[in-house]
């Protein structure tokens, strides 16, 4: 998806700050997720804390990029002036990025937050 983004800039239809080149930072949770993934494969005492340090992460750069995203559009909101404005994400098939694919991210993140703190409150032993 960061790619496309990029694309979309080198292209000139979306400005500089929403692209991993400007203020998008969320390329990190997927280059993250790889050597996340095989440290939590390997089932070490840290994997909990080490999973929902990863989901919180996740869903800062996240935030991060929708803040820029509406900061970026032209809106009374508008803090970046550069153009041209975000109005891609309004046009198919980006549409389907904040419809779509940002509220499946932000799902999954919280899923797994709760299924890890879940699951780390059942460990602590209750005293009676």
């Amino acid at each position: 998806m960061e790619l496309l983004l990029l694309f979309a800039f080198m292209a000139d239809k979306l400005p500089v700050q929403m692209t991993f080149e400007g203020r998008n930072f969320d390329v990190i949770t997927g280059v993250l997720a790889l050597p996340v993934g095989y440290l939590l494969a390997r089932k070490k005492t840290y994997t909990g804390k080490l999973a929902i340090a990863f989901n919180i992460i996740g869903m800062l750069l996240l935030l991060n990029i929708l803040v820029i995203a509406v900061l970026s559009m032209p809106t009374p909101l508008r803090y970046f002036m550069n153009e041209p404005s975000n109005t891609l994400v309004a046009q198919f098939p980006f549409i389907l990025l904040p419809g779509v694919l940002v509220p499946v991210a932000y799902s999954l993140h919280i899923f797994s937050l709760r299924q890890l703190l879940k699951r780390t409150n059942s460990a602590i032993p209750v005293k009676k």
